[in-house]
């Protein structure tokens, strides 16, 4: 039977793992990336409570409606600004893993620490990257291997930077990419990037403040505890459509509302 609609409950991390040949695409009609730090704040505040409270349950972000009508492309109908910010946050987390663990010191007592932050900084890679257990080490000793790899295509008409997330991505550190990010002219110090810099430059400052210890369980906790519901549909217009009506409140769609649209479409074989 042909499939209309495929809900599926993911860790972030699987969420965001492609293969090579796959990428995710904003549409010419969506909006611009207008996430700013109050949002950004938000989610950091969100995460930081997650792990405070030792909950067992993973902590859920929401639902992404995605067009998959195009062979290995992920068209976000639902999830963009989510989606970007996500990206930009393992980006800003892998740069501070990278300064981090030449610093924690090789015996016994933190043997398993540092085996946590190269596992987490290992998977961080390879959703950025689209990497391969093999592809990491050349990557880590070669800046040039992690360019050129498409994670996110965008391709809204309302987009001023449609490159500054890849920017970012390709950097090798704060430094490099704060100096290819665009500079809006005639505006001062932090007005003067895009929303795309300064959530990543919030991120990364935010993470500065960890101990190596909360570093490891704020990538743990982030990447394997935190989820989305991935609503897959290979018909625009039916994306569209249900995104326009159980959406209509402007709130995220509950578990029932995804079991309504499950029903709906005659694909009650899909599991959560």
């Amino acid at each position: 039977m042909e499939k209309n609609i495929e809900p599926r409950l993911k860790e972030i991390s699987n969420y965001l793992t492609l293969k090579k040949d796959q990428n995710f695409v904003i549409p010419e009609y969506q909006r611009s990336y207008s996430w700013d730090i109050t949002q950004c704040d938000k989610l950091w505040q969100d995460i930081e409570a997650f792990i405070s409270s030792n909950a067992s349950d993973p902590y859920f972000f929401g639902t992404i409606i995605v067009d998959c009508s195009l062979t290995n492309k992920f068209s976000l109908i639902d999830g963009q600004q989510r989606t970007t910010t996500f990206l930009l946050l393992l980006k800003a987390l892998l740069l501070r893993l990278n300064e981090t663990i030449p610093k924690v010191a090789d015996d016994d007592e933190s043997e398993a620490l540092k085996a946590g932050l190269n596992a987490n900084r290992n998977k961080i890679i390879a959703i950025l990257y689209k990497a391969e257990d093999e592809d990491i080490p050349s990557m880590l000793k070669d800046n040039s291997k992690i360019k050129g790899i498409l994670i996110l295509e965008n391709k809204s008409i309302n987009e001023l930077y449609p490159d500054e997330l890849r920017k970012i991505i390709e950097a090798e550190n704060y430094e490099s990419a704060e100096q290819n990010v665009h500079k809006i002219p005639r505006k001062q110090k932090d007005n003067k990037y895009t929303n795309h810099f300064r959530n990543f430059k919030f991120f990364f400052t935010k993470l500065g403040e960890k101990t190596e210890t909360q570093l490891n369980q704020f990538a743990k906790k982030f990447l394997q505890e935190c989820q989305v519901i991935e609503i897959r549909s290979w018909q625009i217009e039916q994306a569209i459509t249900m995104f326009n009506s159980l959406n209509s409140t402007g709130m995220p769609l509950s578990d029932a509302d995804i079991i309504s649209a499950q029903l709906y479409s005659n694909a009650g074989e899909n599991k959560l």
